[in-house]
């Protein structure tokens, strides 16, 4: 589902254009592809587009050592960097600071045991953007659910699951009294059942199908750790009329 991602940018108005070549972005950075057949692919996903040559940009490469970005992977950054020229794999960015921060309009909650607290969070990226009336479903946007918890105290969270399903999405349609989609982020170990310890800081993402997300409207967006509803969050993705 990564490759979703890759390369998507959006030509839609009402965002700033980029004066210079130095910019600061904010999203999540996630890494794709197949290492061993030299496919791999590191992209940063914006929450707030710029425009570029009169076209909104959502995505952008990331240069340099793929290897490197995986540190980065499942994050959410602010970074600093050069932008440059339009390739056809899309704007490649060169970022000489990158962060860790915190998603804006985050939704939080917090779940505490006598072992330990944790901090849960929920943050769709973007969280706005206009429907399109005419044309691919929300401008190629790919929106990304991002779930965070940070965990502090004696030990980390131990978490037993019957199937390789952790982190729960679901997003439901407006108006709509059922999700209209559902997925969820998995493990990569085998066997069953799964003893998964969480902590401290967990991070995972999953991208939206566009056809879920392309009518004018407020989604309610879920997540949590699957079958344990005491790490549910929700927020809300909204979706303008064009």
């Amino acid at each position: 589902m990564l490759y979703a991602i890759v390369g998507l940018t959006a030509a839609m108005l009402g965002a700033a254009p980029v004066q210079d070549t130095t910019v600061t972005v904010r999203g999540v950075i996630a890494v794709s592809g197949d290492s061993a057949a030299g496919s791999m692919h590191a992209v940063v996903v914006l929450a707030e587009p710029f425009i570029v040559a009169g076209k909104q940009i959502w995505v952008l490469s990331l240069t340099g050592d793929v290897a490197h970005w995986r540190d980065w992977d499942s994050r959410y950054v602010e970074a600093t960097g050069e932008l440059g020229a339009e390739t056809p794999e899309g704007h490649p960015f060169t970022p000489a600071r990158v962060r860790d921060v915190e998603p804006t309009g985050a939704a939080t909650r917090e779940v505490v045991s006598l072992s330990h607290h944790a901090n849960v969070s929920l943050a769709v990226v973007p969280r706005h953007y206009s429907a399109t009336a005419s044309g691919p479903p929300t401008n190629g946007i790919t929106p990304i659910l991002f779930y965070k918890i940070n965990v502090s105290g004696q030990t980390d969270i131990e978490i037993q699951l019957p199937t390789q399903d952790l982190i729960c999405f679901s997003v439901g349609s407006p108006g709509a009294r059922d999700p209209a989609w559902r997925d969820a982020w998995r493990v990569s170990q085998k066997g069953s059942p799964f003893a998964i310890r969480i902590g401290p800081v967990f991070r995972a993402f999953i991208p939206v199908p566009a056809e879920i997300v392309s009518r004018p409207g407020d989604y309610e967006v879920q997540a949590s750790v699957c079958g344990n509803p005491e790490y549910r969050v929700s927020t809300t993705l909204h979706v303008a009329t064009p």
